[in-house]
């Protein structure tokens, strides 16, 4: 059986298929797929971060609420002047500290105290291992022009960069320009407002401008691999990931000379001081409230910026950033449960609610895989967008359910048109209960019980009266038989000219069929005396015989392409109506030997003899039945 839109089972499976995986491949962009995914990943990775350990080797020397408020009386309001950093400096060997990094703006020159920043710049110089910090502002409002800032400044042009490019850049002017070894360390977030990405370089019309991450560790390491950007691997404790020290606890030790027992035990006194600043990668920031550097990021919503740079420091370091699971993975993982739900629904001969559960089933287990596996994957570095494969396999299902009961409703409706016209309608409301009507109107070869029944006299009444007439006695007739078998349960087949076609044991099983093929045969002749005291006259030469036999037969839509009907055929339909044509002048009704053996006990029956029938070599037993009072 075919649904409302006509086609076949296996063609709406591919065209299905085929319209979600063009639909599905469409959304894949659209942002509530991305923030989906985005939140899901996110949790992972709050959750996966605090059982990762950052580099030991990258120290972060905050310049926090604490320094400020504390060192307010010697340096003043912060920010403080550059021969701070200067004094820092010359506490730093070269040859324990691979790189100093300052996520400080030295945009300006101190006008009134030069002789700090000149300091400041003799220590740089005689580092040669101190990174510094610019930001690009309004690519639209450029200020510098790219070819003449200096080659220090790290920015190379590629084969397609504007030779009169500008852009807006905030660079340390108060070092100078020969000493300058610059990244720039913009936020970089998504559409959220969350920061989970990284650049290696910002390009500027075709210039490349390499991040201060990315600036820093490709000094330390050649080798590192190129890539336009890296999603961040976020490690440790939000509220302190690195080693740490307070910048007034190292200033105390080192500048004073006073130790500070309640500090960091690596910034307690002078020797465990020197040996924290001269190890690894130091970066210098600050957090303390009057700054606002802070970011909304995977693992915390006011992350500091000096954390987000140390981390990718350490992604890129230690190369063990998340990388993007392969794209044909990905459609993979896509297609294969929208496939899989396709077969579920429309390649399968089940019934409705057996597919929505089923399908709803199996939701439920590819989301709980799929879900696990993504955990799994992240553990090894790999980020799927499996937020957005399972989003998308619930619309999907929904979808699928959607169309399905659509395809359901018109089913139902289909079969109480045609049901209607052979049942009484509440046994039609029964069968709508039962589940699968493509079930139930699927050929199949069950016992069933047929009656025949034909007016007698039926030619010489039409003789003496006009079609009209014939036609109104008629449907009054057939009425009143069509109530009898109702009244049973029986399935109305057809009206043969003035003959009338019925059965019991389908669609819905009946296992007193014979029973109730037998009531309604004996109804059917009260109906008649009924019937004939109605019309009077016209009745006076009008009589009946039913025939009624129990067996084997095919049931089911039956017919061409263009017209079918619910009916049955086979020899046992053949000699219900051959036993029909031996009542006259024996019974109005007879049954067969068979129908007999499976009636109860409400009955009494009369043998009749034995008959030979057109189309049978051996003789029927026949019988009349009589209703037991």
């Amino acid at each position: 059986m075919q649904n409302f839109s006509g086609l076949g089972r296996n063609n709406r499976f591919v065209i299905f298929s085929l319209m979600l995986i063009v639909t599905l491949a469409f959304t894949s962009t659209s942002e509530w797929a991305k923030r989906l995914d985005s939140r899901l990943s996110d949790q992972f990775i709050r959750y996966q971060a605090a059982d990762l350990k950052t580099d030991p080797a990258i120290h972060i020397l905050n310049i926090d609420d604490y320094s400020t408020s504390r060192l307010n009386p010697y340096l003043g309001k912060f920010p403080w002047p550059r021969a701070v950093y200067a004094e820092l400096l010359e506490w730093i060997e070269d040859d324990g500290v691979q790189a100093i990094v300052f996520d400080i703006i030295f945009s300006e020159q101190d006008v009134r105290m030069k002789m700090s920043d000149a300091a400041f710049n003799e220590a740089i110089a005689q580092s040669g291992k101190v990174y510094l910090a610019a930001i690009e502002l309004d690519p639209n409002k450029g200020n510098s022009l790219l070819r003449e800032l200096p080659k220090s400044a790290g920015i190379t042009p590629t084969q397609s960069a504007d030779m009169n490019a500008t852009a807006g850049l905030v660079l340390p002017w108060a070092v100078q320009a020969n000493l300058w070894q610059l990244g720039l360390i913009n936020f970089y977030a998504d559409n959220d407002g969350v920061g989970r990405r990284f650049k290696l370089n910002h390009n500027l019309s075709g210039w490349q401008f390499p991040t201060l991450p990315y600036r820093v560790v490709r000094d330390i390491n050649p080798s590192i691999p190129i890539a336009e950007e890296f999603i961040m691997q976020w490690k440790g404790n939000a509220k302190q990931p690195f080693s740490e020290c307070s910048f007034y606890d190292v200033y105390t030790v080192l500048i004073e000379g006073k130790d500070v027992p309640d500090a960091a035990e690596h910034c307690r006194n002078e020797k465990s001081v020197r040996d924290w600043l001269n190890t690894g990668i130091l970066i210098i920031g600050n957090t303390s409230a009057g700054v606002e550097d802070f970011r909304k990021t995977p693992v915390a919503d006011f992350y500091p910026g000096v954390y987000i740079l140390a981390m990718a420091i350490d992604n890129l370091k230690n190369n063990n950033a998340i990388k993007a699971a392969n794209t044909y993975w990905q459609l993979l993982l896509l297609v294969l449960p929208l496939v899989m739900l396709s077969y579920l629904f429309f390649n399968h001969h089940q019934a409705f609610k057996s597919q929505v559960i089923r399908g709803i089933s199996f939701v439920f287990a590819i989301s709980f895989i799929y879900v696990a596996s993504s955990y799994l994957f992240l553990q090894a570095g790999y980020l799927f967008a499996t937020a957005y494969i399972l989003g998308s396999t619930l619309v999907t299902l929904s979808l699928m359910i959607l169309t399905r009961g659509l395809e359901e409703h018109f089913d139902r409706q289909k079969t109480v048109k045609i049901f209607n016209r052979f049942m009484d309608p509440d046994v039609v409301e029964e069968l709508l209960g039962k589940g699968d009507l493509k079930e139930t109107l699927d050929n199949k070869s069950i016992e069933i019980t047929v009656l025949f029944s034909d007016i007698r006299g039926f030619t010489s009444l039409s003789e003496k009266h006009d079609a009209e007439t014939i036609v109104r006695l008629l449907n009054l007739y057939f009425s009143r038989q069509v109530k009898a078998i109702f009244r049973h349960g029986g399935t109305l087949d057809k009206f043969i000219g003035d003959a009338v076609m019925a059965f019991w044991g389908a669609p819905l099983d009946c296992p007193d069929q014979a029973e109730k093929a037998v009531s309604a045969a004996l109804d059917m002749e009260l109906e008649l005396e009924l019937f004939k005291q109605e019309v009077g006259e016209l009745g006076i030469d009008f009589d009946i015989g039913i025939g009624v036999h129990t067996g084997m037969a095919v049931v089911g839509m039956i017919g061409s392409e263009q017209r079918s009907d619910y009916t049955c055929i086979g020899d046992s339909v053949n000699l219900a109506s051959r036993i029909e044509g031996v009542t006259k002048g024996v019974s109005r009704i007879l049954v067969s030997e068979a129908t007999k053996q499976r009636c109860g006990v409400g009955f009494d029956f009369e043998e009749k003899g034995s008959y030979t029938v057109k189309g049978r070599e051996q003789v029927v037993k026949l019988y009349a039945p009589v209703r037991r009072v």
